[in-house]
């Protein structure tokens, strides 16, 4: 059921590598690349690194509980 409302996206690592403001842990930069790839409207992580980036290029960098206050749940 899920596979029918997923959209896959590839993600070079060049863009990872080019990512302007990059994440200060690099090992989560994979994130903002698949953000920038896939045109996100949000990131949700709990992860520190990410979130003091918020947010990021326009796009808003959330924890769940944030999330799901914004946009329901």
């Amino acid at each position: 059921m899920i596979r029918k409302n997923v959209e896959t996206f590839w993600v070079d690592d060049s863009v990872a590598d080019s990512l302007n403001p990059p994440c200060r842990d690099l090992s989560d930069s994979f994130i903002l690349a698949l953000a920038f790839v896939a045109q996100a409207d949000a990131i949700v992580s709990s992860d520190h690194d990410l979130l003091v980036l918020h947010p990021w290029r326009g796009v808003p960098i959330l924890t769940p509980a944030q999330f799901l206050a914004e946009f329901g749940g």
